[in-house]
């Protein structure tokens, strides 16, 4: 009769204990927990582990730690979930968030990587330096400043000015109307344009546009200082 009390008091203990834990028991076959607890509870982005591998989902909160070497976290091409992507794969104007994005190496103010010198290149996307030359991009091209070429007046040697992306010399260059070659480069011409044998006016204010037929685009404004 004892024995018979005992076990019957020892399987009650045995449910109760199951009963208190049954909540925290995974049922079988479900998948494991990805819920994180090292801060980065509530962030549904953030429910994968750290140092991801390439093309896997990561979370851009984890910084450095999010994929594993030489990989960056970042949502780009219309992603809508971070992927980690290789250093350094982003092509010249293609969106980038840091300088190791870019096979350039150079990720402009316009979150656009800059281009290399063997790449077609646009104004607002930029030429990537080489070394300590830098280049600037003139007609789709990445030319070197060290050739003449320039983005600003301070690209240019003491006295010389930025017209058109070429360094010129306002004492001996050539003003709108004057016969030019159209293959000279950089251009003989203050504005940096020949067209058809003759100087053109720019559009911005130029003395030496004295009527329409000096206009590229044919319009003349009546006072006779610029085309539009």
């Amino acid at each position: 009769m004892g024995s018979m009390l005992m076990r019957l008091l020892a399987t009650a203990a045995l449910l109760f204990t199951c009963a208190a834990c049954e909540d925290q028991v995974q049922p079988l076959g479900a998948p494991p927990s990805t819920e994180r607890s090292d801060g980065a509870a509530g962030d549904e982005a953030c429910k994968v582990d750290k140092v991801r591998g390439l093309s896997e989902s990561c979370c851009e909160s984890y910084g450095v730690d999010a994929c594993g070497a030489g990989l960056f976290c970042a949502a780009f091409d219309g992603r809508s979930v971070a992927t980690c992507y290789p250093n350094n794969v982003r092509v010249a104007g293609e969106t980038c968030g840091a300088d190791q994005h870019c096979l350039s190496k150079t990720c402009g103010p316009k979150q656009a990587c800059a281009a290399t010198p063997s790449e077609a290149c646009e104004p607002d996307w930029g030429c990537a330096p080489v070394g300590r030359d830098r280049y600037v991009c003139v007609e789709k091209r990445c030319r070197a400043v060290a050739e003449g070429y320039c983005e600003t007046d301070g690209d240019c040697e003491s006295g010389y000015v930025c017209r058109r992306a070429s360094c010129r010399d306002p004492a001996t260059a050539k003003y709108a109307g004057e016969s030019c070659s159209d293959q000279s480069v950089p251009s003989e011409c203050l504005t940096g344009s020949c067209f058809k044998g003759s100087c053109q006016c720019s559009k911005e204010t130029d003395a030496g546009c004295p009527d329409g037929k000096h206009c590229k685009g044919g319009t003349h404004v009546v006072w006779g200082t610029r085309c539009e």
